[in-house]
Formats: structure tokens, sequence, C-alpha cells
């Protein structure tokens, strides 16, 4: 399993992000479930290595998001076809 991968798709993304969020929220309202998880759930969702599961990961994973290479590349590209559409539009 990738470091930051949350959804165990083999990227590090913005759906990781989402997830940890939604996670983090659950666990949040609903403190006695945390206990419930394995340990390397645990180690999983605690992204900044501190031991405790909060929203300091949600913060850890998206640095690590936006610092990802293929993430970046990936931003790049579908701004680019955006771009690329709009110019398109605008030349009509």
């Amino acid at each position: 399993m990738t470091f930051g991968d949350i959804n165990n798709d083999g990227k590090v993304d913005a759906e990781d992000l989402k997830l940890l969020r939604e996670i983090i929220a659950t666990l949040k309202n609903s403190p006695g479930l945390i206990d419930q998880l394995p340990p390397e759930e645990k180690a999983l969702l605690d992204v900044d290595g501190d031991g405790e599961i909060n929203y300091d990961d949600v913060t850890a994973l998206c640095d690590k998001v936006l610092k990802n290479p293929t993430t970046e590349r990936e931003t790049a590209s579908l701004l680019n076809e955006k771009f690329a559409a709009l110019r398109a539009r605008a030349s009509k």
C-alpha cells in the first residue's frame, strides 16, 4: 500500500483527500469507532505520523497531494485542456 493512498487505488490524489476528510468527520462524530480500527488502518489514516487521527492528517495529505509530481502533471494537463477549450470557444 502506498503511503497516503487512502482509497487504495494506487494513486495519492484528491480522492484520497476527500475520503480522509469524510473518515475523520465520521470518527469525530463517533469517538469509540476509532478503537475498532485495525492497527494498519490507523497507521494509514495517521498521515502526519503523530499517533493521532485528526484534521492535521488532512493537512499533511493535502501537502503530499500538492507535491505529488503525478498530480501536478494531471492538473497541468487538465488545465491545458480547459484553456484550449476556452480558446476554441472564444475564437468562434
